[in-house]
């Protein structure tokens, strides 16, 4: 390392000595290390003295054994400062008077010790500021704040580098000039000398903003009694004050030492300049040793108020697709001791930061942040963010926009396949891609339970040529739909381009489709089904599906109907000619087991299908041969009620809940315009929901999906299925209250389908409405009023049966009334009642219990007096009749011939409200018998009447 050496002579005065009181100041305390030094030879060096008297300080005793005089040494010193940032020169004595003041030497003990040196004065605490860190490492002195000068006279022998034993370090006498008086010494062999007084000083520096500044330093010590090392500071660079230092034997110490503690004072607000000065001087006894030699000197100060590190000071995107986006976070951290507040600003078109720019961060705390990278064009692009507010080390960030583009998929797109055989796909690459491995995905539509969804199998490479193999038990009559993706790099890439909007469609087909089902066979009341013809099929034609599976057309065995403008219309007739795509039909055969298929059958095209609702009742067919929810089912334009499903029996749209293929659904329009009813197979999977794997989830097949459970989430929900059945025919509707049905028509009421040939209809009757075979009200606050009738024929055997699902609401209570016979048929929530014939018409009453039995009793009152023949009628001998009285009254009742003549007065007093029978067997009121003809018979009570015609034969 190069060590400047120039020295220039100068006219020297003497200096006399002065005592100077002794000022303690409380310091720091060192540790020391102890280290072992190899003792040198010493050399005698010449030392001219010159004519004048000598300047010395006089001799001090050693600072380790005893407290020596107290003394003031007033040196007059040839000094010239140079400016802030001047190399180090040789001051003239001229300059400056210099004085020393010395703290105690008790004191000075615990500046300085021998020992490991302890931790720094900053510790662990981020709001340290390093003044000056000067190791000797880098020239002498390493900064140029540092000014060395001596006292000419004597001894031209300044501080210098040179290697010794902890390395480069500062040594007392390292240069001089070249001359025979004042040899260079050499720190190896020689000492120093007499009447010696070398001086560093460093500054100055501003502490204004420190709440504390400590200085640091290691000294090696080999000097005599008398000869020392002053260390101190001072607040103008003249008058510093310190600590004189004296040791024998070569032992490296440390020492520590708080600048306000030494300067006496209190803070630092009026410190803008301070000093820091090492001194080394020599007596004239002639005794001298290897002097003094220092190292890493340090000088920190604690700055309150925020200390800002940021995580990093670059980021590197790397290779970003153009259009593309990548990316990455940062910290910024607070390690100080107040807020840090500040802005996030940067200027770069392709760089953004994500988040609010604005930072606030507590001390101790700290935030994140992101960049976010999307180039705009090819080639590097570059930005640096910067924290305003804080010191904060900026952030470079560097990116490249790069334009990548997939490998063509050379693939030729398979469109047909058989139902059951597996289905192999082939494709290659063409081109290079982005850096990585390229990855091709099949991704097909299969059938599920749910309908369609997507699934995913990989392909497999050899050779350069993918392949894929879809199972042939994923290969049915539901058709198939698939499209290839490429992933390479961060690229995504499809065959059709905007797949899954775009897809290869494949046809799949069989030579022989059978119905999954058999006909019940039988008469009419239980015999007829709904049947359609899914998919596509070349011949559509009734005579070409059915009769080689039915037999030729006889309308003895078997029929087909088509429900057209509310009625219904039989083969021949065109509209039941044929079968048409998504619409169902009737048939009816006599015997049992019969089925029916369709040669050369293919899937239909995988999109929503609609199919156009008239007022009234519909009959429609999925026209898929797959089966699906009939959530797939929505109605898109105007309303209807549906699915309803028929099995012998209707089915309401709560519990149809599946849509097979080969069979039929109604749906009712009550509107007075046509709807739009849409059937989506992939519905149920809204958008283009996928799944890897290849699992089928085949749900199991149902014929109309049965299931009566309701989920209504409240304990406050109750509903009562009732049903009729006659003749091995049954019919149900259901009543009910829940909070979340209200007290007029919504989407659980559900309109009672049409008789179908010989079957029964049971139904809620509201006055003036459409019939519902599914009638739910909102939660009572009062008498809840159901009316029920049945369409079974007067002479036919009825039971009436029910079941309750849910709970009555507390503290009510449900009665079941006959309206025909003014009687109560139950009042279980669950029972039977076999019916008289004339009991067709029903109530279902649900009250408070407190008031169940007046509402019971004013239930079976008749609305107004009535009279009704039960029959026989023709009669012979006798005939019955019924009579009601809506209120407790006189009462008569009197049989008259065509003429108006009265024949047979047959009651005649005081009658109880409600429903009553008597007979009468033919006869006048003299006991004989009427001859043959017409008469009628009439109640009459509070001015009213009622007539009916009586016919008897003889």
């Amino acid at each position: 390392m190069n060590v400047h050496r120039r020295a220039k002579g100068a006219a020297v005065r003497r200096v006399a000595k002065k005592s100077v009181a002794v000022k303690s100041v409380a310091t720091k305390s060192f540790t020391t290390k102890s280290v072992t030094t190899k003792r040198l030879a010493k050399k005698s060096v010449a030392v001219k003295v010159a004519a004048a008297t000598n300047i010395g300080t006089g001799k001090m005793a050693d600072a380790l054994g005893r407290i020596p005089a107290l003394l003031f040494v007033g040196v007059v010193l040839i000094f010239h400062f140079l400016t802030l940032g001047a190399s180090s020169k040789e001051v003239s004595a001229e300059s400056l008077r210099t004085s020393l003041s010395v703290h105690s030497e008790s004191a000075m003990e615990t500046v300085l010790e021998t020992g490991p040196r302890p931790f720094r004065s900053r510790g662990d605490d981020p709001n340290y500021v390093t003044v000056l860190e000067e190791g000797f490492e880098n020239g002498f002195p390493a900064t140029n704040d540092w000014r060395v000068f001596f006292n000419e006279d004597f001894a031209p022998y300044r501080w210098d580098e040179e290697d010794f034993v902890k390395g480069k370090a500062g040594w007392c006498v390292g240069f001089s000039e070249s001359s025979p008086e004042f040899p260079q010494l050499d720190p190896a062999n020689d000492d120093y000398v007499d009447d010696l007084t070398s001086w560093m000083v460093w500054g100055p520096f501003d502490a204004r903003d420190a709440d504390s500044v400590f200085v640091e330093f290691d000294a090696w010590f080999d000097t005599q009694p008398g000869d020392s090392l002053y260390f101190g500071m001072a607040t103008d660079g003249f008058n510093f004050l310190g600590w004189r230092a004296s040791r024998a034997g070569g032992v490296w110490e440390s020492g520590r030492f708080e600048v306000r503690e030494a300067l006496g004072m209190s803070d630092y607000r009026n410190t803008e300049s301070l000093y820091l000065a090492f001194v080394f001087e020599s007596n004239t006894d002639g005794l001298t040793g290897r002097g003094v030699f220092l190292d890493d000197i340090r000088i920190e100060k604690r700055v309150p108020g925020p200390v800002c590190q940021v995580s990093v000071s670059s980021l590197e995107f790397g290779d970003v697709e153009v259009g593309e986006t990548a990316d990455l976070p940062f910290t910024i951290a607070n390690l100080g001791d107040q807020a840090l507040v500040g802005e996030v600003s940067f200027s770069c078109g392709d760089f953004e930061l994500i988040g609010t720019s604005s930072i606030s961060v507590a001390p101790d705390s700290q935030v994140e942040r992101t960049l976010r990278f999307r180039p705009q064009s090819k080639g590097p692009q570059s930005c640096n963010l910067s924290i305003a507010g804080a010191l904060c080390t900026a952030i470079e960030a560097t990116g490249t926009g790069v334009v990548f583009t997939l490998p063509a998929i050379e693939h030729t797109a398979v469109t047909t396949a058989a139902v059951g055989q597996a289905l192999t796909l082939t494709t290659t690459l063409n081109g290079e891609g982005p850096p990585g491995k390229p990855a091709l995905t099949l991704w097909h539509r299969e059938w599920s339970a749910d309908g369609l969804r997507w699934v995913s199998r990989g392909f497999t490479e050899q050779f350069g040529t993918y392949t894929v193999q879809i199972p042939g038990n994923e290969v049915t009559l539901g058709g198939l739909e698939y499209y290839l993706e490429l992933s390479q790099g961060d690229l995504i890439g499809t065959l059709p381009a905007n797949a899954p909007a775009n897809v290869f469609a494949v046809t799949t087909s069989s030579t022989t489709a059978v119905a999954p089902f058999q006909l019940p066979g039988g008469g009419e009341q239980t015999g007829y089904r709904m049947i359609s013809i899914p998919g596509e099929t070349g011949d559509r034609n009734v005579s070409s599906v059915l009769f080689d599976d039915l037999g030729a057309y006889a309308d003895t065995v078997w029929r087909f109907f088509k429900f057209v403008d509310s009625d219904y219309e039989e083969y021949p007739a065109a509209s039941a000619s044929r079968f048409a795509a998504g619409q169902a039909y009737w048939v009816l055969h006599l015997e049992t087991g019969r089925s029916f298929d369709v040669s050369t059958l293919s899937s239909r095209a995988l999109e929503p299908f609609e199919i156009e609702l008239e007022p009234g009742w519909n009959d429609i067919a999925n026209p898929f041969a797959e089966e699906l929810p009939s959530t797939a089912a929505t109605v898109t334009v105007g309303a209807a009620d549906g699915p309803y499903a028929f099995d012998g029996q209707w089915r309401a749209p709560d519990v149809t809940n599946r849509l097979q293929p080969w069979r039929g659904y109604s749906y009712f329009n009550s509107g007075t315009t046509t709807a739009r009813l849409r059937i989506d197979p992939a519905a149920p999977n809204p958008g283009v929901a996928r799944a890897s794997g290849t699992d089928t989830g085949a749900g199991t097949e149902t014929e109309t999906g049965t299931e009566t459970g309701t989920e209504t989430g409240t304990e406050t929900e109750w509903r009562l299925r009732l049903s009729i059945t006659s003749g091995g025919v049954v019919d149900d509707v259901v009543v009910g209250v829940g909070p979340q049905h209200s007290d007029g028509k919504d989407a659980v009421d559900y309109v009672e389908p049409r008789a179908i040939g010989g079957s029964i209809s049971f139904f809620s009757d509201r006055e003036g409405e459409i019939p519902w075979t599914q009638d739910l009200r909102g939660l009572p606050t009062s008498t809840v009023s159901w009316r029920l009738k049945t369409s079974v024929p007067a002479e036919r055997d009825c039971t009436l049966r029910w079941t309750s699902d849910g709970t009555v609401p507390d503290g009510w209570a449900i009665r079941i009334l006959s309206r025909d016979a003014l009687r109560v048929l139950g009042s279980e929530e669950a029972g039977e009642s076999a019916l008289e014939p004339r009991e067709r018409e029903f109530e279902v009453l649900l009250a408070r219990t407190d008031e169940l039995e007046d509402e019971t009793k004013t239930r079976l009152r008749p609305d107004a007096l009535g009279l009704r023949v039960l029959g026989p009628n023709p009669m012979q001998d006798r005939v019955r009749l019924e009579y009601r009285l809506p209120y407790e009254g006189e009462i008569e009742v009197t049989v008259f011939d065509v003429r108006g003549r009265r024949i047979r007065h047959l009651l005649d007093g005081t009658g109880a409200a409600g429903a009553h029978t008597l007979f009468w067997e033919g006869s006048n009121d003299r006991g004989g018998k009427v001859p043959a003809g017409i008469y009628f018979v009439r109640v009459t009570a509070a001015g009213e009447s009622a007539t009916r015609r009586l016919n008897v034969v003889r």
